[in-house]
């Protein structure tokens, strides 16, 4: 049903991908779908090869934090050297558990509550691709 919903990737996301990836910036997926929902979902964006890795959820706890931490050791980084771009409060407090910067991502208000990403990031987030394209892009 979700498919339904978001039928293709926001506007400006491939492109920026694409743009980050032209800068020899490693680009992964760290969500909470199972790994069977991402791929469906990666397929039918036609995105299945723009991550250089895939993390996915747990259907038992929220493992964003330990997926950081194994991104953090496979590519021998520090903290400092990777941002995660997330959608929710959770997100930024798995990031700070890690010690990692978080970016919000609030171009759907309908799915969000901007006012609490604010509260928990303020300054760090973004109503628009395009504003986050102009921040990662410098």
């Amino acid at each position: 049903q979700m498919h339904i919903m978001c039928p293709r990737p926001f506007d400006g996301i491939t492109e920026l991908i694409e743009k980050l990836k032209k800068k020899s910036i490693l680009i992964a997926l760290v969500t909470g779908k199972g790994e069977k929902s991402c791929a469906i979902t990666l397929r039918q964006f036609n995105m299945d090869t723009c991550f250089d890795k895939v993390k996915t959820g747990n259907p038992f706890k929220n493992n964003k934090a330990e997926n950081f931490r194994e991104l953090l050791a496979d590519y021998k980084l520090q903290p400092d050297e990777m941002i995660y771009i997330g959608d929710t409060v959770s997100d930024i407090v798995s990031c700070r558990e890690v010690g990692i910067r978080c970016l919000s991502a609030s171009w759907i208000t309908s799915c969000l509550d901007a006012q609490k990403l604010e509260a928990h990031t303020a300054g760090n987030v973004f109503y628009s691709i395009a504003s986050l394209e102009c921040y990662l892009m410098g």
